[in-house]
């Protein structure tokens, strides 16, 4: 969106292959676009594609954790994301047998069309060239520069490449040698139901998994649920699980009686625990984002640790740049698994202990009349655990 509520600042990607530049990334979802911005807000010529028109759509619960509150803070975004998100003060956590307890915090939900939108557009701000085109391939060249292939518009050079394209690993791995780590549906009904507070229902079926009812106001609500490998692969039919979900779930069940489906059911896989695609050593690119599988096991919260994966992209590169230095693409794997191993481990082995019902109960149990436990809760679903 521009001054005027547009997009102009998305251009085509033909007559890019006529400029130089110093940075390409495939990909400008929060990864992307946020690399973009702290790049180019360095002085680096950049140039950010992505497959799709701005404003597109991201399959997400909506949910804006406390990192991502801080990576647009230091965008300086902050203001205009809390103006235009829904703000509540509690999530409320039940249990495989419907035991309750309530986090407090700071929650905001704002539809992914517009958040990302507003990310790319600041890297714009900035500088960076966003462009609407579709990356065939991204490659090494001998001396040490990347090709980058761009449908209908030739090639574009560039001295350093980056791939930050979600869950779709293809232009670093063949999509078939990693497996997702999930997969999660989600629509949106309006309704005239009152619940204002995000709501997680852990359910059997899916454990450790689970289904959300997150309000986006104005009586919008995003209903979902998720499923994780907790340690063995299952066949699971999530649609069915999800209609399960809004029938037997009172809350859910309300929404629906009261209001009706706005937009489809739609679904997405997931990338977690930094299980995913990386690029060789010395090949002059990176991966980031949920491409690496920045997403946080067990919360399925993906935003605000694939912004901070492009902040430390950003640093590297251009730090590269500066330097005339090859790119060692498994540092930014290193240091996310160093920053923030506390946070990925913590929540790897709650993912596997929460896929039993007694345990499942019982952590809610203990989380009741512990405010210890309730922020553990607290700090998974924040994202904030790290090593300083």
């Amino acid at each position: 969106m521009g001054e005027n509520g547009n997009f102009d600042w998305q251009v085509s990607a033909p007559g890019m292959e006529q400029r130089e530049w110093d940075v390409i990334i495939a990909g400008a979802g929060p990864a992307g676009a946020t690399a973009a911005y702290h790049l180019a807000a360095q002085g680096w010529r950049v140039l950010a594609l992505d497959r799709e028109r701005f404003p597109r759509d991201k399959v997400c619960g909506d949910g804006i954790s406390s990192d991502t509150l801080n990576c647009l803070l230091r965008m300086g975004i902050i203001d205009e994301v809390r103006a235009l998100g829904h703000a509540t003060t509690e999530l409320r956590i039940h249990s495989a047998s419907g035991i309750a307890f309530a986090v407090p915090g700071e929650f905001l939900t704002l539809r992914r069309m517009t958040l990302d939108a507003l990310i790319a557009r600041r890297a714009s701000q900035a500088g960076a060239v966003l462009a609407h085109g579709v990356v065939e391939s991204l490659e090494h060249q001998p001396d040490c520069s990347v090709n980058c292939a761009i449908k209908g518009a030739g090639v574009v050079h560039a001295r350093i490449g980056m791939v930050a394209t979600g869950a779709r690993i293809g232009l670093v791995a063949p999509e078939s040698s990693i497996a997702p780590s999930g997969f999660a549906m989600r629509c949106y009904y309006r309704s005239a139901a009152v619940f204002d507070c995000l709501q997680i229902h852990f359910l059997r079926d899916i454990l450790p998994g689970y289904g959300w009812i997150f309000p986006m106001g104005e009586g919008l609500y995003n209903i979902g649920c998720g499923s994780v490998n907790a340690g063995g692969a299952r066949s699971i039919n999530l649609h069915k699980v999800f209609e399960s979900y809004v029938r037997e779930i009172s809350e859910a069940r309300e929404i629906v009686r009261r209001g009706e489906q706005v937009e489809p059911l739609r679904g997405a896989m997931l990338r977690c625990g930094l299980q995913g695609a990386h690029c060789r050593t010395g090949s002059g690119l990176l991966s980031a984002g949920e491409t690496m599988g920045t997403t946080i096991p067990l919360t399925g919260e993906g935003i605000g640790k694939a912004m901070e994966s492009g902040e430390i992209a950003a640093q590297m590169i251009g730090r590269a740049l500066q330097k005339g230095e090859t790119l060692e693409p498994r540092e930014l794997l290193e240091r996310m698994r160093e920053k923030y191993r506390p946070l990925y481990q913590g929540c790897l082995l709650a993912q596997k202990a929460l896929a039993w019902v007694w345990v499942n109960d019982l952590a809610a149990r203990f989380a009741r009349r512990s405010s210890f436990v309730r922020s553990g809760f607290s700090a998974m679903a924040s994202g904030t655990v790290a090593l300083e």
